[in-house]
C-alpha cells in the first residue's frame, strides 16, 4: 500500500463548512446507490478533502482582481 501524501490543516470558516456539506451529500448519494466497503470509502474521502484543501487555498476573486490591479496587469 503506498502512503498518502499528508494533508494541511486548515482552519474552520464557512466556506469549509459548505464544501464538507456538499461533498458528504455526493459521498452520502454514493453509500446510497451501491454497497461499497472501507476502502473504498477511504478511496472518496481523500480526494475529496484534497479537492476542498485546494479550493480553499484557491484566492478570491476579488483578491485576484485586487493583485492584477496593485501589479499594474
Amino acid at each position: 500500500m503506498s502512503e498518502r501524501e499528508k494533508l494541511t490543516k486548515v482552519k474552520r470558516n464557512s466556506k469549509l463548512i459548505k464544501l464538507q456539506e456538499e461533498i458528504n451529500g455526493v459521498i452520502e448519494e454514493v453509500l446510497e446507490e451501491d454497497e461499497i466497503n472501507i476502502t473504498d470509502i477511504n478511496h472518496l474521502i481523500y480526494p475529496a478533502a484534497t479537492f476542498m484543501i485546494q479550493a480553499l487555498n484557491e484566492p478570491s476573486k476579488e483578491a485576484k482582481i485586487e493583485e492584477m490591479l496593485s501589479s499594474g496587469k
